[in-house]
């Protein structure tokens, strides 16, 4: 780190420090570990002496200096992670988001900088790692005998990639599988493979969020975006969208609509349209609304309650 960086990072060590030092004082509640229960009124303990908003726009302004994408006078351009643009009610709720060994900390040395940065953008509970879906493979290796020559596919909310490269593997060679995401960062760690952030995390190596190996002759690309702000030049054969049903993004009658849309514009006759939901029982209502707005342009193969399987 230059100096300047350096001075920054100390400058809001100190202010941080000095705020838990007040907490620690005269708080009426423990300090923040996990599984303590957030009430509104916790919540509200945590905004009077640690105000979330605050920290987040400080942390943000320290993580600009290590992110690719931002610069000192751009604290929160997409690349900052949206848990700090947006942040949650309170700091315990932030906290929550990270890993267990790193989570209810408010200094960081100038080497936790990037680490933290991803896991941010990245929590593990997104569920990007390989394997979570093997009737997808199924499906699609059944699909691949019937449609010779390379493919274009693309692999909506795909964090941090695992899957797209997965995906990767299984295409024929001279075929594009192309990941996105709405997380610059994520996509950036995705198109390098990285997951050394992981290491620092949880102080553990996790196999499971090792990138499948692919053949040089399927172009991997990741790109970060939505439905709304891309655009692609050719009719995809292959679009798979997994974990995204009843989350954020997609939990509106408007954005399903918008959703549907997209995917029948942009799928080829023919094309094969794969959903996952393996992750989130919870949303079962949200799914059912999804389904149920289907368009007629596409025909369902096959539905239970974790795989879906459409085609054009």
């Amino acid at each position: 780190m230059s100096r300047h960086q350096e001075t920054r990072l100390a400058l809001f060590n100190d202010k941080w420090a000095q705020r838990e030092t007040l907490f620690a004082r005269h708080a009426p509640l423990p300090f923040w570990a996990p599984g303590l229960l957030l009430t509104d009124a916790t919540r509200s303990v945590y905004e009077h002496f640690l105000p979330v908003s605050e920290y987040a726009w400080d942390l943000a302004s320290v993580l600009s200096d290590v992110l690719p994408g931002t610069f000192k006078n751009d604290a929160f351009s997409a690349w900052v992670p949206a848990s700090l643009r947006q942040p949650p009610a309170s700091l315990p709720d932030l906290w929550a988001t990270l890993p267990p060994p790193v989570a209810g900390r408010l200094t960081w040395a100038s080497a936790d900088l990037w680490p933290l940065a991803c896991a941010l953008a990245a929590p593990l509970k997104h569920g990007t790692t390989a394997g979570r879906y093997p009737e997808q493979q199924q499906v699609l290796r059944d699909w691949l005998q019937h449609r010779g020559g390379p493919r274009f596919a693309v692999d909506y909310a795909c964090g941090t990639g695992q899957g797209t490269w997965e995906l990767a593997t299984l295409l024929p060679p001279g075929s594009l599988v192309v990941g996105v995401t709405v997380e610059p960062l994520e996509s950036w760690l995705a198109s390098r493979r990285d997951t050394s952030y992981l290491e620092w995390a949880f102080q553990m190596r996790d196999a499971k969020c090792d990138y499948p190996a692919v053949d040089d002759q399927v172009e991997v690309d990741f790109v970060a975006g939505d439905f709304h702000s891309l655009a692609w030049r050719q009719e995809t054969d292959l679009i798979v969208c997994n974990g995204l049903i009843g989350g954020p993004l997609l939990n509106r009658p408007g954005a399903m609509r918008d959703v549907w849309h997209c995917f029948a514009r942009g799928l080829s006759p023919g094309g094969l349209l794969l959903i996952g939901n393996r992750f989130h029982a919870g949303r079962a209502a949200d799914v059912a609304a999804f389904l149920a707005q289907r368009p007629d342009g596409i025909r369902e193969i096959r539905a239970d309650q974790h795989c879906f399987v459409f085609c054009s």
